[in-house]
């Protein structure tokens, strides 16, 4: 359809596939795809429009983008958040919902590369401006652009807790409890 071949994202239906099964229908329809976007030299990235999601033309071939994208459909806009404080139960879990769904499609041993580098981010920030909490106990009180609370280390901090819980009870079982979280809350912003 005059798309351009984009081998890095070949697997994307694989994800999707396990994330339906895991989380239940996709909330939005049939349709869940992406649109390209310039963005500009140094941004990279996506933005969760559900249906159609925004990828920057940088990031159009990178796998991760589209899964952590695609996940924002169950959580993020499937179940919204009650407060802007609440971001890491939208970023961090479709982080977490990322890293799992990439190793749906591509194989398990995906997943210990892409927590090690979330922890080495973490670890970078830690003890330094950068370093913040991620989840506040207000809401709606804290302007989360100048907190630092919408950094990359409130995506990472949530995926490397869910990660710490799932090597408690394991991942299918906290696979499944997110499943069954998402279809009761789902429309709701809790």
């Amino acid at each position: 359809n005059g798309q351009p071949d984009l081998p890095g994202i070949a697997d994307w239906p694989k994800a999707v596939a396990w994330l339906e099964s895991t989380l239940g229908p996709y909330p939005f329809g049939k349709k869940l795809a992406a649109v390209t976007v310039p963005w500009g030299l140094f941004a990279y990235g996506g933005l969760e429009m559900h249906p159609i999601y925004h990828i920057s033309d940088l990031a159009r071939d990178d796998l991760a983008v589209h899964c952590h994208e695609s996940a924002h459909g169950w959580f993020g806009n499937g179940v919204r958040i009650a407060c802007w404080e609440d971001l890491v139960l939208s970023e961090g879990v479709a982080d977490y919902l990322m890293v799992r769904a990439m190793a749906a499609a591509k194989g398990q041993q995906i997943m210990a590369q892409m927590f090690a580098a979330m922890e080495k981010s973490v670890a970078s920030k830690a003890g330094t401006s950068k370093d913040v909490v991620v989840w506040q106990s207000t809401c709606d009180e804290i302007d989360v652009e100048a907190s630092g609370v919408s950094a990359k280390i409130t995506y990472h901090k949530g995926a490397l807790f869910l990660r710490a819980v799932a090597a408690q009870v394991g991942y299918a079982k906290l696979d499944a409890a997110l499943g069954v979280f998402a279809k009761a809350q789902l429309g709701k912003a809790v």
